[in-house]
């Protein structure tokens, strides 16, 4: 079984509010998936509903593929769904046996030998806990937070559960119990069991969680494998790093700079006082901060680098020394990742202090510029090296298919002609993939050429079928029944049905839906290419950036948020525009419009009809 729990197009509102809309999850075998997001994003509440706390306006969950309703607890414990949470739900007048099996205890006790059966059963789950300590006897309420929160989690392993719900319960533990915890978590995993972990630290998701999915107002914005995570791109994509409104007048020193000249300056400046207390920001400031004047003013220097960067403590302590100059090379900085960051002081002409500057230089376009160039090269290469290993694959490939051709022509029984048959089809498929590999290989200028748009996406399809393997994403390609012939450099637009189509399987849970479908505008002698996907979708805040180079909505190491624009430069340089469509929670939909060649230069008629391709 391929996963245990999906949760689909979950809504939730309370009281007329939207806690969640349309929000997609998955639980596989064996796997700890960590839940992060700001506080009121939607956690808790969507475990709830899988634990059957709450119910759902609508949506789906599927229980080792099979339908439920959880409508009471009871009902998601019977099925093996147990949640921990945040705050304590334990009986404190019971003692911890009491606590753990308050659903199968008897009544009344005639023999204390049944007693001791549930005790011995509770000192087990204690010792697989490293709980030997704990008092069964007194009630759990007289008990530290710690062992408390112990009872609870022997409550559900008593369960023998399929899923645990683990929600923020590292407050009210020591590191070592955090550490013992863990290792318990990592016995859970080895057993098949699927965990949630509930959390708004980063670092606890790094350092158990084997995926992470990222809510926000509500919605789902990306289920990632965490292996391939950059920390700081989780950090901005999970939390809104703006700080807390201050509303008090600029002191009178501000009139010694010219603030004209300096809100207009493409350097972030932030000015403080003697105090170390925040007066003034710039523009810029204002954007790389995600708050504006207002909002940051009477902030202490320590805290604005604390809340937008990832400076160690020493760094940041050091920043309140007035005598001090600092700087930064590289440095991250509220929603740049990499800037020069300076701090100097500001003196009168008696070279008296009248305060601190703080200046930010944003530098990310040119060092993910040099990073990608520097990529692409790598890529080239590689490019290169596929294209020699295809070509010497294909000549031992020539080798076989002629020996099979050779066995055909004997006389063979029905068997062995079926056998021949078989390795044949796989040669042949062989052959395919190859020649898609070094289709998307060719390096050089471009070439435009008459390209069979219905055989390109089926040949990348082919490239990218072992990516859809891998997700178990169900494909479904609709081309129409003729030939779509359009004029176009074809690795070029190869790359952008690649560039695509990854991003749809990066956007679905395993088991998604990508539809990809041609269709023919004949007032305006365009074909329409229409990428589908029933992924987490894209909110309407976000729908307007994707096109701009460097934006990106992946915490993964390798993106670099130049997929979607170099897409759209290649189409536009074709004659056509791409557009988009989401619902977020829902769907995803990319559109790309190119010319068609006419008939008479086509000499193809063209007519559309109707043919799935799996």
């Amino acid at each position: 079984m391929s996963e245990i729990i999906r949760m689909k197009n979950i809504h939730l509102a309370l009281g007329g509010t939207a806690i969640l809309a349309g929000v997609d999850f998955q639980i596989k075998p064996g796997e700890i998936h960590a839940l992060i997001g700001e506080r009121r994003s939607g956690k808790t509440s969507l475990m709830k509903i899988l634990a059957g706390e709450v119910k759902p306006n609508r949506g789906t969950i599927l229980l080792n593929g099979n339908p439920v309703v959880f409508s009471t607890p009871q009902n998601a414990v019977h099925a093996g769904i147990g949640m921990v949470h945040q705050n304590l739900q334990i009986l404190p007048n019971l003692n911890a046996v009491e606590n753990i099996f308050t659903n199968t205890l008897p009544k009344v006790w005639f023999s204390f030998k049944k007693y001791a059966r549930y005790i011995q059963a509770a000192e087990r789950i204690f010792n697989r806990m490293g709980q030997d300590s704990l008092n069964l006897a007194v009630p759990v309420g007289t008990l530290p937070a710690a062992q408390q929160q112990a009872v609870e989690i022997a409550r559900i392993m008593a369960q023998n559960p399929c899923v645990v719900i683990l929600d923020q319960i590292a407050e009210r533990l020591s590191k070592a119990e955090m550490d013992r915890l863990f290792k318990l978590m990592q016995e859970f995993r080895h057993d098949g069991t699927g965990i949630v972990y509930i959390t708004e630290n980063v670092n606890e998701v790094f350092d158990i969680a084997d995926r992470v999915s990222v809510l926000a107002d509500g919605c789902r914005k990306s289920t990632e494998e965490v292996r391939n995570l950059d920390r700081l791109k989780l950090v901005r994509m999970a939390f809104n790093l703006a700080l807390d409104q201050q509303t008090k007048a600029a002191p009178v020193v501000l009139r010694q700079f010219n603030e004209s000249v300096i809100r207009n300056l493409p350097v972030g400046v932030l000015i403080f006082n003697q105090e170390n207390k925040l007066f003034h920001a710039n523009e810029e400031a204002e954007r790389l901060c995600g708050s504006t004047q207002d909002e940051l003013l009477h902030r202490n220097l320590s805290d604005i680098l604390k809340s937008n960067t990832m400076l160690g403590a020493a760094e940041i302590a050091g920043a309140d020394r007035k005598d001090l100059k600092q700087a930064w090379d590289g440095a991250a900085f509220g929603c740049a990742e990499f800037t020069r960051i300076q701090i100097d002081s500001i003196q009168d002409e008696e070279s008296n202090p009248l305060g601190r500057v703080l200046l930010v230089q944003d530098s990310t376009l040119d060092q993910t510029m040099v990073e990608y160039l520097a990529r692409a090269e790598k890529m080239e290469s590689t490019a290169e090296i596929a294209a020699g290993v295809a070509h010497e694959i294909n000549n031992p490939l020539g080798t076989i298919r002629n020996y099979v051709e050779i066995l055909r022509l004997k006389n063979t029984d029905s068997d062995t002609g079926d056998k021949l048959n078989r390795i044949s089809s796989e040669l042949d498929r062989i052959v395919e993939i190859i020649s898609s590999l070094l289709s998307f290989s060719k390096i050089g200028a471009e070439s435009r050429a008459k390209v069979n748009l219905k055989n390109l996406v089926k040949e990348t399809i082919t490239l990218l079928g072992h990516r859809f393997r891998n997700k178990n994403i169900i494909t479904l390609f609709h081309p129409g029944t003729n030939a779509v012939i359009v004029q176009a450099d074809e690795n070029r637009l190869k790359q952008v049905i690649v560039n695509i189509l990854v991003n749809s399987i990066e956007a679905v849970l395993d088991g998604g839906e990508i539809i990809i479908t041609l269709n023919i505008r004949e007032k305006s002698n365009t074909v329409v290419l229409s990428v589908r996907d029933n992924g987490s979708g894209i909110p309407d805040t976000v729908i307007k950036q994707i096109f701009q180079p460097f934006y990106s909505t992946k915490a993964s190491r390798t993106n670099t948020g130049l997929g979607l624009s170099i897409c759209k430069h290649i189409v536009e340089s074709h004659g056509g525009k791409i557009e988009v469509k989401s619902i977020a929670g829902e769907y995803t939909e990319l559109s790309v419009y190119l010319p068609l060649l006419t008939d008479a230069e086509n000499g193809v008629f063209l007519q559309q009809g109707e043919m799935n391709f799996h």
